[in-house]
């Protein structure tokens, strides 16, 4: 899988010119989306906004491991059919569902909070993907304009295991409007 990320050239640090993420030391703010992360220490980092494949998103924000073999994914989605974080994962499992070619397996779920939002909702799945299994720790906050999705995506057997305290770190660090 590090070698897709590779060729897709997702390890460069990207800020676009027009973007109002700023960047202090490992941590990244966007005054304009009121919204902060930290990038642990040797993770590469990129940000886009504007046009992205979903219309509906208006940032993502994507991290990955020195060995590229985890990555985080930090989005925030406008809320244009009022869904709870809860009713948004559902959404998102659906879809996946979906697809024939992914083996979908939900781990655990349930409630939880983030940055003092007590309506965020998670889920630790696996997925089974092209021969590669993909442990996801998904966390959604809801408010009445955005949908904030945190996903930690840790590829192959044992990563979930060796990333997941940065994966708590970094959900720490998220900082909401």
């Amino acid at each position: 899988a590090s070698d897709v990320y590779k060729r897709q050239g997702m390890y460069n640090i990207c800020l676009s010119q027009d973007s109002d993420w700023q960047q202090k030391g490992n941590i990244y703010t966007s005054n304009k989306y009121g919204c902060a992360i930290e990038k642990p220490e040797g993770w590469t980092i990129k940000i886009l906004e504007g046009k992205l494949s979903n219309p509906l998103n208006v940032f993502m924000v994507q991290m990955f491991s020195p060995d590229f073999d985890a990555h985080i994914l930090f989005v925030a989605q406008k809320n244009i059919n009022n869904l709870n974080a809860e009713e948004a994962i559902k959404v998102d499992i659906t879809q996946i569902k979906a697809n024939k070619q992914i083996e979908f397996n939900l781990i655990t779920g349930g409630a939880t909070i983030v940055d003092g939002y007590s309506n965020a909702h998670q889920i630790v799945d696996k997925i089974r993907y092209g021969g590669t299994t993909y442990t996801q720790w998904r966390i959604y906050v809801s408010t009445e304009d955005y949908i904030y999705a945190i996903i930690f995506n840790a590829i192959g057997e044992g990563s979930y295991s060796k990333y997941k305290n940065t994966f708590q770190e970094i959900l720490e660090s998220v900082r909401l409007p």
